[in-house]
């Protein structure tokens, strides 16, 4: 059996570090056509409470 191609370490890698990602919503954009959504990672959440976002619910 062969092993995965660097692409697939790759991606896996990637797969896995979006697993860890907080997801974070606000009702309201914070600029005309802003995101109301985002994948933030755990260690920035507090900044982004700070910001008027809230965790997925």
């Amino acid at each position: 059996m062969a092993g995965l191609t660097k692409e697939q370490r790759a991606q896996r890698e990637a797969e896995k570090k979006t697993s860890d990602l907080v997801i974070m919503v606000r009702d309201q954009p914070e600029f005309p056509d802003g995101p109301l959504r985002a994948d933030v990672h755990p260690d920035e959440v507090d900044n982004w409470l700070a910001l008027d976002w809230r965790l997925e619910e």
